[in-house]
């Protein structure tokens, strides 16, 4: 089944003080990092979305042949906002189902398949979501017939978790180990634990 990722890399990371694509992560850049996971794992379209930092991401990065870059204007309004820019792109491919990406969130080509397989062995489900213990985690893979939900999110109505909230009774949970969740940083002390943790 064809699957499709969006990248939402338009946050201005003012708590971090840079630019979160542009942190190390396994000896390159943390968006090269996702893209080439995704890659890895067979996925296109690849939608990456960027905000006001997209020349000095853009110019840090190799050349990845088919990823197309989505500029947002207005990253204030929001991730909802940037979700919106990259299904308008996914739409007009043959895709059946996206992941959603936080560049902030590094993740295994192991996680990403996990999620893919579970997607191909029930393909009635609305989402695929990872689940350690109790707790959804991230990426979620969403199917398309939800992508016209997915560009009337907005803020407001408190965007991507509002809709996982509605459809989760019909979502598969992939129950994944610890190793696999994907962590999460907003500031440099943030940054330093969860690499220090990647690198053991």
């Amino acid at each position: 089944m064809e699957t499709a990722a969006i990248i939402l890399a338009a946050g201005n990371s003012s708590r971090m003080g840079k630019p979160k694509s542009l942190l190390p992560w396994a000896d390159r850049p943390l968006l090269e990092h996702q893209l080439c996971t995704l890659m890895t794992c067979k996925i296109d379209p690849i939608i990456v979305v960027l905000g006001r930092d997209e020349r000095n991401i853009l110019s840090a990065l190799p050349h990845f042949p088919g990823v197309k870059f989505k500029s947002n204007p207005n990253p204030q309004m929001g991730r909802s906002h940037s979700i919106k820019l990259g299904v308008r792109e996914v739409s007009a491919s043959d895709s059946k189902q996206v992941i959603i990406v936080n560049v902030d969130q590094p993740l295994s080509s192991v996680l990403i398949n996990r999620l893919i397989n579970a997607g191909n062995q029930n393909p009635n489900s609305a989402l695929v979501l990872p689940k350690y213990r109790e707790a959804i985690s991230h990426p979620p893979l969403i199917r398309a017939h939800l992508y016209d939900e997915l560009t009337s999110l907005t803020e407001d109505s408190l965007g991507l978790r509002r809709l996982i909230d509605r459809f989760k009774h019909t979502a598969i949970l992939v129950d994944i180990p610890d190793p696999e969740i994907p962590p999460h940083f907003n500031t440099p002390n943030e940054y330093e634990a969860a690499l220090k943790n990647h690198q053991k």
